[in-house]
């Protein structure tokens, strides 16, 4: 077949608009993507002016990030002389989905976990819209807040003691007048949130005595704040402040002997929940495993806490960063 120069140039051109079509889909749906007007602001996070908001890079945490942690507590779960049951919950977060108006609300991260991790039941912190993620979490730091903290705690005690179980209902939601720049704002040095700080209000909450690291303390500060009672530092970490702080081990006594004794591995994620799920436990005590070894001098063995605290189910509880930093447990 013989082609003309005319015809040729024509052929080319249709085969260049063919190999486009592809990349201009791809640069309408990265346009709709950027809509929000996230724009990244150093390695690990990203700002965005129109919504006067810090995200996380989520690019930074590929699901395999996790293989070496999933290893650590699979090898002792299998390990254990008595089996006792093992629970995941995931809260989804800026690192595990990138910011864009709607998406699947179970990222890959989750997925990896659920299929590799042994557990017995896994559930996770569900939003499939920016809307509902900027429900959960502050705009300006990468915890969740009271309202996904609250909806964890209910997912939480369901998944570990049915449904029939009876949860706490927030009595007042209380918004203090001191603004809260979080850890994503502070890290940029930039003072930019309008965010005021609140918290729920519980007329029922279940006393407790805590012994962090072995010594007797008084564990959160959320009663000082529903009095209003709280820094006015403009970097304050209200977060920690009101919820508590971070400790290689926390052991939290309620004196429902009724009740169960559980062994939750978390990190910083875990302390906007512990003060609710001590209404459900006799014993809650409360492992940070990047912490362990320095303060103890030793690995954590998960036999010889499971028989010493008389455990009788074990939570995973935390975000991408927890599949990541945790380390040091032994069978």
């Amino acid at each position: 077949m013989h082609i003309n120069g005319l015809n040729l140039r024509r052929l080319i051109s249709c085969i260049i608009l063919l190999c486009l079509l592809p990349l201009a889909s791809s640069a309408a749906e990265s346009n709709e993507n950027d809509s929000l007007g996230f724009e990244v602001k150093g390695k690990s996070v990203s700002y965005s002016e129109k919504y006067n908001r810090y995200v996380n890079n989520y690019t930074r945490y590929p699901a395999s990030r996790a293989d070496d942690v999933i290893a650590m507590f699979n090898r002792a779960f299998d390990a254990m002389e008595s089996p006792v049951p093992v629970y995941l919950y995931f809260v989804e977060s800026s690192r595990s989905h990138p910011m864009t108006v709607e998406f699947d609300e179970t990222s890959d991260f989750y997925r990896h976990l659920c299929d590799e991790l042994h557990v017995d039941g896994h559930d996770h912190l569900k939003f499939s819209t920016f809307e509902q993620f900027c429900e959960y979490f502050y705009s300006t730091d990468h915890h969740w807040n009271h309202r996904g903290s609250y909806q964890g705690y209910v997912d939480i005690v369901h998944m570990l003691l049915g449904e029939d179980e009876e949860v706490l209902v927030p009595e007042e939601e209380v918004t203090l007048p001191v603004i809260f720049n979080g850890s994503l704002a502070k890290n940029q040095k930039r003072s930019v949130s309008t965010e005021h700080f609140s918290l729920y209000r519980f007329s029922n909450l279940q006393p407790y005595t805590c012994y962090a690291n072995g010594r007797r303390r008084k564990y959160d500060n959320v009663q000082l704040y529903l009095e209003g009672r709280c820094s006015d530092d403009k970097f304050a970490n209200h977060y920690q402040l009101c919820y508590g702080g971070e400790f290689a081990l926390a052991v939290f006594e309620t004196g429902l002997t009724d009740k169960p004794n559980l062994l939750m591995f978390s990190n910083s994620m875990g302390a906007g929940v512990k003060y609710l799920l001590a209404s459900h436990f006799n014993r809650i005590v409360c492992v940070d495993l990047r912490y362990y070894r320095e303060e103890f001098k030793r690995s954590l063995s998960l036999r010889e806490v499971v028989k010493e605290y008389d455990i009788d189910m074990i939570l995973l509880l935390g975000e991408c960063q927890f599949f990541v930093d945790a380390k040091n447990l032994i069978p």
